[in-house]
């Protein structure tokens, strides 16, 4: 299982996402700052793919916070376990949304840079 620290403004700290091992499942738990980690997280979530994760993720944190806010907390955490990375370079490599790969090309993460750049749909962008 790879278990990431999730900080997203307001729940970091006890907050975490990840891959559940031999199973399609990505999860995230959601613990809100400062809160007794005696009491219920504020949300477990459960998916099976990268893109359904962020959206959940999105519907539950207060402030509210774009897919791509959410999504570059997940990714530009240093390291990304190989199994997390290969499935956010997949995304990003597969994306078609040119002003998610244009931000995707200002990444702090070379490979997220790298996905983005190579990504046609980028390189179609830029003319």
């Amino acid at each position: 299982m790879s278990k990431m620290i999730l900080e997203i403004p307001g729940y970091e700290g006890a907050s975490i996402w990840g891959k559940e091992d031999h199973l399609p499942a990505l999860y995230a738990q959601l613990e809100i700052k400062g809160r007794s980690l005696a009491d219920p997280p504020e949300a477990v979530i459960v998916e099976t793919d990268l893109e359904s994760l962020v959206l959940r993720i999105v519907d539950v944190v207060r402030p509210p916070m774009s897919f791509d806010q959410v999504f570059f907390i997940l990714v530009e955490t240093d390291p990304l376990p190989p199994d997390l990375l290969s499935i956010a370079a997949a995304y990003i490599a597969q994306s078609r949304d040119v002003d998610f790969l244009r931000r995707a090309a200002q990444s702090s993460e070379p490979w997220v840079v790298y996905e983005a750049k190579y990504n046609p749909h980028y390189e179609s962008s830029q003319r």
